[in-house]
């Protein structure tokens, strides 16, 4: 477990070198990062944007509604518990009915709640880099895995 911010710091570059190696991303992909922890969002929004999406960043379930509403997003990547007026499951709901296009890909350290997910893809925390840009470039790839809950290894 991470104890200190300078530990955070090192693991989040740790992780960051770790992306740079990962297979290059969809091109101009965008990806919404929706986490209420302000360091792991960093550490997810840097990675994704040197693997080579587009990335926008939102601490919150309404300011990741204000965004999509402001223009189009390819895949929303969100934590399921945050706090405020809906959490990450409730955007998801919300994503999939207004914009059934866009992928959803939920995280969480709480184990897999495939009840609560719906149509959306899965990545539990903690979770590798590669993990998380390689299920993201699958999903944007048309797989048969992009519209079902799927439950992965960091």
């Amino acid at each position: 477990m991470i104890e200190s911010l300078q530990e955070r710091n090192i693991a989040c570059r740790d992780w960051i070198d770790m992306i740079n190696q990962a297979s290059p991303a969809t091109a101009t992909a965008t990806v919404l990062v929706v986490e209420d922890d302000f360091l792991v969002r960093l550490c997810a929004a840097d990675a994704l944007g040197d693997a080579g999406f587009t990335v926008l960043e939102a601490a919150s379930g309404p300011d990741a509604l204000r965004i999509l509403e402001s223009g189009p997003v390819d895949v929303v990547f969100t934590d399921i518990n945050m706090p405020g007026a809906f959490d990450g499951a409730g955007l998801a709901r919300l994503v999939r009915q207004r914009w059934p296009e866009t992928v959803v890909v939920i995280t969480s350290g709480r184990g897999c709640p495939e009840e609560e997910l719906g149509e959306a893809l899965f990545l539990p925390k903690p979770y590798m880099p590669d993990s998380l840009s390689r299920l993201i470039e699958e999903a944007l790839g048309g797989h048969d895995n992009a519209n079902s809950v799927r439950c992965l290894a960091g």
